[in-house]
């Protein structure tokens, strides 16, 4: 989807683990070939490289979004893009898990 994804070293290594094997040769080879350790410097922050900023079609402006246990950088554009074409479904999928979680407290409510 465009993203650039940005995992702690011991995730990326966890998640890499679950992935070997799973991935044809070709696609690991593409995989990980594109991973990148990225240096944090003397004031904490990291560089992107070039190469992936181009890659994933970022510039000098991007949207960072916190997903569970990664962050991905994201064009604005795209971002806007992906939020309206997914906000019928989203707002359904919220709509439904709130009546679940609120049939759920009632009934341990009754317990």
């Amino acid at each position: 989807d465009g993203a650039l994804c940005l995992y702690l070293e011991r995730k990326f290594h966890a998640v890499a683990r679950l992935m070997i094997g799973k991935l044809g040769p070709g696609s690991e080879r593409s995989f990980f070939s594109k991973a990148k350790r990225v240096p944090l410097d003397s004031a904490k922050r990291i560089r992107i490289p070039e190469a992936l900023m181009k890659e994933h079609g970022l510039s000098e402006k991007v949207v960072v979004l916190g997903i569970g246990d990664h962050l991905e950088l994201i064009d604005p554009k795209r971002w806007k893009q992906q939020r309206a074409a997914e906000a019928p479904v989203s707002s359904e999928l919220w709509h439904r898990s709130r009546e679940e979680v609120a049939s759920q407290e009632q009934e341990d409510e009754e317990q």
